[in-house]
């Protein structure tokens, strides 16, 4: 067997030792952190027909989930989340003639605290089942302008602020794909369901104020101490 044949196999040996200890060791084991980001952005503009008003929308959302977990076993997850959530939007309606102009500003934030579990699976995917609190705080501003005679706007201007706090929960799952040295690349889908009641600033819960429901799409980066 010649010196070349010997080292083709003492590389093919090496090369399958560490396939097999690779192999052994699970990437996804010990305490554990990571964050998730989520973007939208959004522009729609609308030619009215007839008499109704040409519109205009411009909306954008960003929200923050960071986490600190620990793992149970080979295929449980227990941890602590949060998320921080901003959206605006601004609503414009312009008359065909000019003349009238209505403008609506909204800016909502939302925090939360949860627990979760997830239950992994198939070397890089999980479902994830989770409760907490949240906490949503919205101002609406509403500006009304007409044209006078004298080709000057004229109007008035109203806002709404609001407060609610409540409990939900949520539901879903996503993939971590290993990376290097414990990181890895992160996706997941969740559902959420919020119910919100008014909160006041002398901290007291009142009547029934919203549901909301969300259905979220987030990438991020996490890593496993192990």
């Amino acid at each position: 067997m010649s010196a070349k044949h010997i080292f083709k196999i003492i590389i093919m040996a090496a090369i399958g030792s560490s396939s097999i200890a690779e192999a052994k060791r699970n990437p996804r084991d010990g305490v554990n952190f990571g964050i998730g980001l989520r973007l939208f952005d959004a522009a729609n503009q609308t030619n009215g027909q007839g008499d109704e008003n040409d519109s205009q929308k411009n909306s954008e959302t960003t929200a923050i989930h960071p986490y600190l977990g620990i793992v149970l076993g080979d295929h449980f997850n227990l941890g602590i989340s949060g998320m921080f959530e901003e959206q605006s939007s601004k609503d414009s309606f312009t008359s065909k003639d000019g003349d009238q102009e209505i403008e609506r500003t909204s800016n909502a934030t939302m925090k939360a605290g949860n627990i979760f579990l997830r239950f992994m699976f198939a070397k890089y995917m999980y479902f994830e089942a989770g409760i907490g609190l949240y906490d949503q705080r919205i101002k609406i501003t509403d500006e009304y302008r007409d044209l006078d005679a004298s080709g000057n706007f004229t109007g008035e201007r109203a806002q709404n602020d609001s407060h609610g706090a409540g409990p939900g929960y949520h539901l879903g799952g996503g993939v971590e794909i290993h990376i290097t040295n414990g990181f890895f690349v992160t996706a997941n889908y969740l559902y959420r369901a919020i119910q919100l009641r008014d909160y006041d600033s002398d901290s007291e819960i009142g009547r029934k104020r919203s549901r909301i429901e969300k259905r979220e799409l987030t990438f991020g980066l996490a890593h496993y101490v192990n």
